[in-house]
């Protein structure tokens, strides 16, 4: 079958494409007539125009992404429901790779499709200059498909002034005119248009742009050109060629094929996305479910995967900030292993946190690392990527495209893209069995068989999950703590974080994701400055400077009464927030469950119903033996360890090796008594202040230890075995 259609394009950019694209879709439909709509090259923007027009997607035709078999394929799928198309071309007629390749321009694609080319020219400030413009153009086209020529931003006399030179020196139809709408201002920002729901009125403004065209194009001659032309036909199914990776892809879903929901971001932050790709993820088994990161409060109920597509995350920084719970379903999600792809802004939304014009905002906290603006575009253009290690790629290629101005400190490096003109190659790409997360935009149909790994990983997960909600088996304890719990409809949490010795290098990555996880930070300190743990969660977790934080010191006292009524009124701050359904964590040297003042809390959160966890960190006296090159438990001796509070005159009948927690601030006495103590000369006496941090101190001996100095202080006495 044959089917109608003409290619709008210009000589650059910003000439008025868009804007006559949308009048001739919106008047053609006021004609009643069955018509749809492409955008040649990878522009997302464009498309979401003609879609407004005309209420149907609008898909993209890349001579790059695309080869000319699967080009005439695409451009014929559904043609039988239509009788016109209207492509909208990209940039100047002749740009394609690098600017200066045929491949990729939108001349190449009318070349491939055999279709008419209808040039829009910005006219305004020209008269006889445009013939001279219009013949070099005309000059380039050695096949002969610039078929006509409407003249943008002009006024009716110059037209009519410079028709009649136009079709008689270039033998060219000069279809129209259209000139200057200042009620019809497409605006643009740092990539690109502004989007069709940020432009006020927009239906209004294309109906009367729409009006004008009818009044100053002919149309009907426009669709005599498209008819007249007679492009290519459509070869029958089972002739087209098909690509090794389709096949593959089709196959593996024929076998097996599964319905899985996959979790679309789709909003004002989160709105690139390729016709064809969705189209794809449907046909291989996809649900698609929409979502808001910036308006719903949490993932939609029972997905098996989460797509967050590019668009504009930094325009909207300090609304999906402020949305905690969407920002934490996403990151549990994550962690627990949900398949997911991310690409440009859904790939920064995953970052720690994002740098816009107005601060720096927490973000999901997947990708440790921050995005910022560069000032100027990173990487732009085509790109052909290829994994180090065969996973999603299944050892071929993907194209894709990079169009961004912000940056960041953590692109990956899973893949190495390459450009396709100059060669130039980078490493992008966090990639593991079931999560591809980075900067390009990828084209699915380029490689098959990424969708189909990606929709295979949620089957898998689908399964996983229906295994997961067998009810588990509990003992009678566990389920009224269980009921209790859902009772009260709480989702608060605490958790008591150890953050390790003070080098920040032995914070393990589970507490790095426990603070990632919190919603609040408690420091049993007078302020952030004067606790060690936060200084030590700063440097590993730039995120945490961002997050609220309530500083509730504990006194270092043995008076029961007065560590009871302590212990009692910061529970009851900790507390206010677990009935806000916060998860709080608080912060603690060392390992939470060595002589930690957290325990007190812990203890008063299960007792009280809510969830409670301890999470591991590097004990200060195990990193101090490590540091002295000791060990501690020699000889089958008993190892004591003695918190700050313990009275040391007590502690000088311990046998083994004495451990002497955060002693900093009782080495005076502590000198003293051991140099009082006859057994001292058979023991050996080490010390390290401020364990890991800059400002560390080695000591060795009780002379040494007496110019100790520091409340992270570790002393460790070690007896050694006395023989006749």
């Amino acid at each position: 079958m044959a089917h109608a259609g003409i290619l709008l394009a210009a000589p650059s950019s910003g000439s008025g494409k868009t804007t006559v694209t949308c009048a001739l879709l919106a008047a053609l439909k006021k004609q009643n007539r069955k018509i749809r709509s492409f955008k040649c090259g990878p522009d997302y923007i464009d498309p979401m125009f003609h879609e407004r027009v005309l209420h149907v997607p609008s898909r993209n035709l890349d001579t790059f992404f695309s080869d000319r078999e699967q080009l005439k394929k695409l451009y014929f799928r559904g043609a039988e429901d239509v009788e016109f198309s209207v492509i909208e071309g990209a940039m100047g007629l002749y740009d394609g790779l690098g600017g200066v390749k045929k491949e990729g321009s939108a001349y190449y694609l009318a070349e491939i499709l055999n279709l008419p080319i209808i040039l829009v020219v910005d006219a305004h400030g020209m008269g006889r200059t445009m013939v001279s413009v219009l013949a070099g153009i005309r000059q380039y086209d050695k096949c002969g498909h610039i078929a006509g020529v409407i003249l943008n931003r002009t006024s009716e006399g110059v037209y009519q002034s410079v028709r009649g030179i136009i079709e008689e020196e270039l033998k060219l139809a000069v279809l129209g005119y259209f000139p200057q709408q200042k009620e019809f201002q497409i605006e643009s920002r740092h990539l690109g248009l502004k989007m069709p729901q940020e432009i006020t009125n927009l239906k209004k403004q294309v109906e009367a742009a729409a009006k004008q065209l009818e009044e100053t194009v002919d149309i009907a001659r426009i669709l005599d050109i498209a008819a007249e032309w007679g492009n290519i036909t459509c070869s029958k199914e089972e002739d087209r060629p098909e690509k090794e990776g389709r096949k593959k892809a089709d196959s593996q879903m024929t076998e097996k094929r599964q319905t899985v929901r996959i979790a679309v971001a789709a909003d004002a932050a989160f709105c690139f996305y390729y016709e064809d790709n969705l189209q794809m993820l449907r046909e291989l088994g996809a649900e698609l479910v929409l979502f808001s990161p910036l308006a719903d409060a949490l993932l939609p109920e029972n997905v098996d995967g989460i797509l967050l597509g590019g668009g504009y995350p930094e325009l909207y920084a300090k609304e999906l900030s402020e949305n905690v719970s969407m920002r934490r379903s996403i990151r549990q999600a994550v962690l627990d292993g949900m398949p997911s792809l991310a690409e440009c802004g859904g790939f920064m939304y995953l970052h720690d946190s994002i740098t816009a014009e107005n601060g720096t905002f927490p973000m999901a906290g997947v990708v440790a690392g921050n995005c910022r603006n560069t000032g100027k575009l990173v990487r732009f253009g085509y790109v052909e990527i290829q994994e180090k290690e065969p996973v999603f790629l299944q050892g071929g290629k993907i194209k894709g495209h990079e169009f961004h101005y912000y940056d960041s400190d953590s692109n990956g490096e899973s893949a190495v893209a390459k450009k396709p003109v100059s060669e130039k190659s980078w490493d992008c790409v966090h990639e593991g069995k079931n999560h591809w997360w980075g900067y390009p935009h990828l084209y699915y149909p380029s490689n098959p068989a990424f969708a189909a790994h990606f929709i295979q990983c949620a089957a898998e997960w689908k399964k996983k999950r229906a295994e997961q909600t067998r009810k588990p088996v509990c003992t009678h304890s566990e389920e009224k703590l269980n009921e209790e719990i859902i009772n009260k409809k709480c989702e608060g949490r605490l958790y008591g974080i150890g953050v390790g010795p003070g080098e920040p290098e032995l914070m393990t990555v589970k507490a790095v994701q426990a603070v990632k996880a919190c919603d609040m930070l408690v420091l049993p300190a007078a302020s952030r400055e004067s606790c060690y743990a936060y200084r030590i969660v700063e440097q590993v977790c730039p995120l945490a400077a961002q997050m609220p934080v309530q500083c509730l010191p504990f006194p270092m006292t043995r008076d029961e009464k007065k560590l009871a009524a302590a212990h009692a009124e910061i529970y009851a701050n900790i507390e206010i927030e677990l009935k806000k359904g916060k998860k709080v964590g608080l912060l603690t040297i060392g390992d939470p469950s060595v002589y930690s003042t957290y325990m007190y809390m812990h203890r008063r959160a299960q007792e009280s119903g809510w969830q409670a966890q301890m999470i591991s960190g590097v004990p200060s006296f195990c990193a101090a033996a490590a540091r002295l090159g000791i060990s501690l438990g020699e000889h089958a001796g008993e190892i004591h360890i003695i918190p700050a509070a313990y009275d040391i005159s007590d502690s000088l009948a311990l046998t083994g090796t004495r451990v002497y927690m955060k002693s900093g601030r009782k080495l005076e006495e502590l000198v003293l008594r051991l140099q009082e103590d006859e057994r001292t000369k058979h023991c050996e006496i080490y010390a390290v202040s401020n364990c890991g941090m800059q400002n560390e101190q080695v000591y060795h001996g009780i002379e040494e230890l007496k110019s100790a100095e520091g409340y992270l202080t570790t002393v460790i006495v070690k007896e050694n075995e006395i023989t006749d």
